[in-house]
């Protein structure tokens, strides 16, 4: 048990569970917006840019890697496809960011499973 509590608290499995939040948050948004429930629409929609907000403040500004730029444009991209979801109220644009988050969220439950209790520092120089 004490392995499954290290695991739950890894830096990868932390970011496993926010995409997972991400894209289970733009589901709700989707089903609420055919349903034309635009309050619950909105909610879902706002949890989602609020992870994705703080992933994307977690990034060092100052860094220059090509890895770190390319997921800060990521993150924007997705909080603009998502604003404009909110104001368009075209799904196709919420499906988008789920599309393109996906991969990146399973390649944080598998960094989670390789490596439970190793700092996010750690992972991020093997696996990158």
């Amino acid at each position: 048990q004490q392995q499954v509590s290290a695991a739950a608290q890894s830096p990868a499995n932390i970011m496993a569970l926010a995409y997972e939040k991400i894209i289970s948050s733009l589901n709700i948004a989707i089903r609420a917006n055919e349903e034309k429930d635009f309050q619950k629409k909105y909610d879902a929609s706002k949890k989602a840019k609020d992870i994705i907000t703080q992933l994307l403040a977690m990034i060092d500004p100052e860094a220059t890697d090509e890895i770190t730029q390319n997921v800060s444009k990521i993150y924007q991209n997705a909080l603009l496809k998502i604003m404009d979801f909110d104001v368009q109220n075209n799904s196709q644009h919420a499906q988008d960011v789920i599309q393109i988050l996906t991969p990146l969220g399973e390649s944080w439950k598998e960094i989670a499973k390789q490596n439970t209790s190793q700092p996010a520092q750690d992972i991020l120089s093997q696996n990158y």
